[in-house]
């Protein structure tokens, strides 16, 4: 298989969203895993970024994070290069935006005082800023990638085997690239799509409303149900192709801290 892709790949999005908990720590890996296999083939990257801004330490008990500040993510922003960076007050987006309260018709999937699904709220609202982002750019793009801050990958991703095979396959134009590991039942932190595919799944924050009145907000499920809703068909991406969340404090989930041992900020 030929690396180069049969049609003209020549200028990507990347579009980073939501708080960023640990980018200090991951920022080595999504360097050399993502940008780096686009730029040796002499791809054009344009970077987008919608994050959020908090004056207080964070803390989120459910994943074992408390008091941590998040000082110097700024700074790993900014080490990104973006075309255009938008960062916003998460309580003030909580208040005058998001209305977190609202999305509480249904039992808590996590059963921890919807705190996990305001938080998904907030991360449905950044990506859909950074979609309106690369939407209102004066560029056009040929492939949208949306990634989250606080995972480290372990492997490239492979532009032979993963990025080419899909812009080049009839799913590219309606499809959407995903992980192949997940547990319930998706995975919803790495996509990459058609511009077209981009809007319609960058968007779904605006059904998230009317979702949340018939169903549990789970993530991973309201992912599952917007490509159902709009057709959106999905390409797996290689199984080498994997990566695992890092905690505000650089805390490693254990099977992933069995690859990597201890990492640091960058």
């Amino acid at each position: 298989m030929s690396l180069v892709s049969k049609r003209s790949c020549s200028h990507v999005a990347f579009c980073f969203w939501g708080l960023s908990r640990s980018l200090s720590w991951t920022l080595p890996s999504i360097q050399q895993c993502l940008f780096e296999p686009f730029q040796s083939q002499g791809i054009t990257i344009t970077v987008f970024i919608h994050s959020f801004s908090l004056h207080r330490p964070y803390s989120n008990p459910r994943n074992h994070e408390r008091n941590v500040s998040l000082e110097g993510e700024n700074d790993a922003w900014e080490r990104l290069s973006p075309l255009i960076w938008v960062q916003e007050d998460q309580d003030v987006v909580d208040r005058v935006a998001i209305h977190p309260s609202i999305y509480c018709s249904q039992p808590d999937p996590w059963n921890n005082s919807y705190q996990s699904v305001f938080n998904l709220l907030r991360s449905l609202y950044s990506l859909d800023q950074v979609t309106r982002l690369w939407e209102e750019s004066p560029y056009t793009f040929d492939l949208i990638l949306y990634i989250r801050p606080d995972v480290w990958f372990f492997e490239p991703l492979s532009l032979k085997k993963d990025v080419f095979p899909f812009y080049d396959s009839p799913l590219y134009s309606h499809g959407i690239g995903l992980p192949s590991f997940a547990s319930h039942p998706l995975n919803d932190r790495f996509f990459l799509c058609s511009p077209f595919s981009a809007s319609l799944v960058g968007h779904r924050y605006k059904v998230a409303f009317e979702y949340s009145l018939q169903f549990p907000l789970h993530a991973e499920r309201f992912l599952q149900w917007t490509l159902h809703h709009y057709g959106v068909s999905i390409f797996w991406l290689s199984p080498s192709f994997y990566f695992c969340r890092v905690r505000a404090h650089g805390e490693l989930h254990p099977e992933c801290h069995d690859v990597l041992g201890d990492i640091t900020p960058s």
